[in-house]
């Protein structure tokens, strides 16, 4: 059970987040600052080096999806209770062929470590 103090440091990140997120979306509005944060962004990623077109990623920069999404991130890593070493939470997966749901548990064996790869298909 969580304690108040847990609660309460959830309800302040939880009010942080959502002031950040705002701030971020009002600035990516005003032309000035979203060019500043476009051309930070770019130089941080390094997409400057890349044979990609500013007009590439312009557009898709500081949008209302991508900050939600940016945030969202934040959120379920400040929430995450996973811990190195830990146990593994046995969350239902879905198979590959679409339709069958399994468990992690189900690839787990003793004989062999488990490996999860997080990535994209795009």
């Amino acid at each position: 059970m969580a304690s108040i103090t847990q609660c309460l440091k959830l309800v302040v990140m939880s009010i942080l987040l959502c002031i950040m997120e705002t701030i971020v979306m009002i600035m990516g509005q005003i032309p000035p600052l979203r060019k500043l944060a476009v051309y930070i962004f770019a130089r941080v990623t390094k997409m400057d080096k890349t044979p990609m077109d500013k007009s590439d990623y312009d557009d898709s920069i500081f949008t209302r999806s991508q900050v939600h999404v940016m945030f969202l991130l934040w959120w379920y890593d400040i929430m995450k209770t996973v811990k190195l070493g830990g146990k593994i939470p046995d969350i239902s997966l879905v198979h590959l062929n679409g339709t069958t749901k399994c468990k992690i548990q189900d690839f787990m064996n003793e004989d062999r470590p488990l490996i999860l790869n997080f990535g994209s298909c795009t």
